[in-house]
């Protein structure tokens, strides 16, 4: 070929490198079998996450360790032919040392072949951990203050109790200085059960208050966990009425935290387009799986960005639903070559 003469590609072959390019660069790891359960391709990501390297291309991959460790996914496989449609595995423990444990979702996706001989099969494993990790330590606030909220209520039930009793020894007290006024010694012995009941009332106000500051601590230590995330968090309740919206929130979309929480998540004028997720956010409200989905947006700065959306059911001690939890996360697109190039 002469000095400086391009070399150009067949269609295939860029289609192929384009192909390769997006899953390189994509933040899974993923990994190709063939019919016959071959190796057929490791995406970069996937040597770098995973007990696995160019050698192991073209083996059977029952034979790796990644076939059954965290999860046994030769039967996760057959499962998936069988049924004819994708296995998701959520949060599997992964540990490959020296490397600290993470936190995998994993995907079995079918494949029909060209010309219909069998299926392969894509394997895609998403690190999941920071999201698992926020999931965990909101789920240990949540339970913290539901029970914190029970304690000050079944203070406030006691301290009920102790002024309807307050109440009835003051009509006792005023019946007896009536009829007794001569008895000096049982109104002095009134006088001292009253201030034995003052002082019940004192110790009761004093665990009101202490549960009191308790239950502001707790609030202000989940308010924390959600300003100092990397990622959007937003909390609807049952209405779909905001009521958290952290620091990652108000610099995407321009909205303090003030201006946010109370008001109908489908009536907020920003960049994202809330319409378009109310029929999932819905759906888990009403008790539907998790969604996971991503969407085009604008930030406050008119800056177009795409974000991937994980929508999940607010879970409070009875496991019910009551309400939604948005995590955001942006993503960078990668850029499509320019056909003239």
């Amino acid at each position: 070929m002469p000095r400086g003469e391009r070399r150009e590609l067949t269609v295939p072959q860029q289609q192929t490198a384009l192909l390769e390019a997006i899953v390189d660069n994509s933040g899974s790891a993923h990994i190709a079998l063939d019919a016959d359960g071959i190796v057929v391709f490791l995406s970069s990501q996937a040597k770098r996450m995973l007990d696995v390297g160019e050698a192991d291309v073209g083996r059977p991959f029952h034979e790796l360790p990644l076939s059954y460790r965290p999860v046994d996914l030769r039967s996760r496989i057959d499962e998936a032919y069988r049924m004819g449609r994708p296995v998701r595995l959520e949060n599997q423990d992964y540990h490959r040392p020296p490397a600290d444990p993470i936190r995998l979702s994993i995907d079995v996706t079918p494949l029909p072949q060209l010309g219909g001989h069998g299926f392969a099969t894509l394997l895609t494993f998403t690190d999941t951990t920071r999201t698992f990790q926020l999931q965990q330590a909101l789920e240990a606030a949540q339970e913290g203050l539901e029970t914190t909220v029970e304690e000050l209520q079944s203070a406030n039930e006691e301290l009920e109790t102790t002024n309807e009793e307050l109440q009835s020894t003051n009509e006792e007290l005023e019946t007896t200085n009536e009829e007794l006024q001569s008895t000096n010694e049982e109104l002095e012995t009134t006088n001292e059960e009253l201030r034995s009941t003052n002082e019940q009332l004192e110790i009761t106000n004093e665990e009101l208050r202490r549960q009191s500051e308790l239950a502001h601590s707790y609030r202000q230590y989940a308010e924390a966990i959600l300003r100092s995330t990397n990622s959007g968090v937003i909390v609807l309740d049952g209405t779909q009425k905001v009521r958290s919206w952290n620091r990652w929130s108000e610099n995407a979309w321009g909205l303090r935290e003030e201006e946010a929480v109370g008001r109908a998540f489908t009536e907020l004028d920003i960049g994202l387009p809330v319409h378009e997720l109310e029929p999932a956010v819905q759906g888990v409200i009403a008790g539907a799986e998790a969604v996971d989905t991503s969407i085009k947006a604008v930030d406050r700065r008119g800056r177009s960005m795409r974000c991937r959306i994980r929508i999940s059911a607010l879970l409070y001690e009875d496991r019910t639903s009551h309400g939604a939890v948005l995590f955001f996360e942006e993503m960078t697109e990668t850029q499509r070559p320019d056909p003239k190039g």
